[in-house]
């Protein structure tokens, strides 16, 4: 009996030993854990502070410019007002300087050349002009009247080459007779080739006068209107020397 007391004594001294021994063992797992997070959470936190300082100092720095950019637009908005009353005011002394110069046009000649269909050239110098006066720019604003049609402006100015002239060019289409060319009796030429689909058509070029040069022009912008169908130009157009320009028309057929 005595025996088996010792026994049962001894397994209890082994038991609580063992207890004892994972206790221990829990224990310093539980404080390497605790360890381990302090660590963890010290980083964390330092980092946390780090970027927050970081983001505090760009948002100052975005703020300091924004600073920067409202007060430079601001003294950019005063001179560009500045500048604008001061362009107001030399627009405004321009044009009472212009009303008292009286400016006129003079000696208006058409150019020999028609320019295109219905087209001419015309020219003449503006007079009046003071010697210091931006000639170019009242050129530009000079409003004139050909063929009973006003033009506000002309389509562009040039000073002359002796520098003293300033002379306006408009391209005039009313009232121009001899630049309106026409067709003469179209011929039908057959298909353009077996299969094509397309019928061709020719005519002479009529009223195109002297000088013969701008031939290309003339053909290719005057209209035509034959068989019910109407173009604003030719497909093409050649000169055949003496026997004249020529403009061809090419036109779906479904029999070709």
């Amino acid at each position: 009996m005595n025996r088996l007391r010792e026994a049962r004594n001894e397994e209890d001294v082994l038991a609580r030993e063992a207890r004892r021994q994972e206790k221990i063992e829990w224990e310093e797992k539980a404080s390497a854990w605790r360890q381990s997070f302090n660590a963890t959470r010290t980083k964390w936190l330092q980092q946390f502070e780090e970027q927050k300082a970081s983001a505090q100092k760009e948002l100052d720095r975005l703020r300091e410019e924004q600073v920067r950019q409202r007060q430079k637009h601001e003294v950019e908005r005063g001179t560009w007002e500045r500048d604008l009353e001061k362009r107001k005011e030399a627009a405004r002394l321009d044009t009472e300087r212009r009303l008292r110069a009286y400016l006129t046009w003079r000696a208006l000649t058409p150019h020999q050349e028609c320019i295109s269909y219905g087209t001419r050239m015309y020219e003449a110098e503006l007079m009046n002009v003071p010697a210091d006066a931006d000639g170019l720019a009242w050129c530009r604003d000079t409003a004139i009247q050909i063929h009973s049609v006003n033009y506000q402006r002309p389509a562009y100015c040039s000073r002359a080459t002796d520098a003293q002239k300033i002379m306006g060019y408009w391209k005039v289409v009313s009232n121009e007779p001899t630049c309106t060319t026409f067709w003469e009796s179209f011929s039908d030429n057959g298909c353009l080739a077996p299969g094509s689909g397309q019928r061709r058509y020719e005519a002479q070029l009529g009223n195109h006068q002297w000088p013969w040069g701008n031939w290309k022009e003339m053909c290719s912008t005057t209209p035509a209107t034959f068989n019910g169908m109407h173009f604003d130009s030719p497909h093409m157009c050649e000169n055949r020397g003496k026997r004249g320009i020529y403009g061809i028309w090419l036109s779906r057929d479904e029999h070709c």
